[in-house]
């Protein structure tokens, strides 16, 4: 029996016996890739899945609460928008990521998946502690 962790806790990946990539991580940013999450290189497979596990990490930050007219906002209702606006990426199929989880997408993979690989039946889990102190580094460097 396999026991999948939280997404909290680990980042859980497993090879299926069909070959198929097995993963915790929900898949709610779809753009790089047409056939889903992979791992092993550097392609548009593991992209995908590192843009989604950031995407959980680096949530898109809330919109400000701000009046419902425009006319009404202020010169720092503006800014407070536009400081939103620039912190979300806006995908093509209609999605938005953070515009830090955009931006770290391919170092994390590079970091953290592309090197990866997994036979039928293997399972590998990615530690939660060990990535967030990845992201903070960089986004330091950011």
């Amino acid at each position: 029996m396999i026991t999948i962790p939280s997404i909290k806790t680990a980042i859980w990946l497993h090879r299926a016996p069909t070959g198929e990539l097995l993963s915790n991580v929900p898949h709610t940013a779809r753009h790089h890739s047409p056939n889903g999450f992979e791992i092993g290189y550097r392609g548009s497979g593991p992209t995908e899945l590192a843009l989604n596990i950031l995407n959980q990490l680096l949530p898109v930050p809330r919109r400000p609460r701000l009046p419902e007219v425009t006319d009404q906002w202020t010169p720092d209702d503006w800014k407070a928008f536009d400081h939103w606006q620039q912190s979300i990426v806006n995908l093509p199929n209609g999605g938005s990521v953070s515009r830090n989880a955009w931006e770290l997408r391919c170092s994390f993979r590079d970091q953290f998946l592309s090197h990866v690989q997994l036979e039928p039946g293997q399972s590998r889990v990615l530690d939660i502690d060990q990535i967030a102190h990845w992201i903070e580094r960089e986004l330091a460097n950011l």
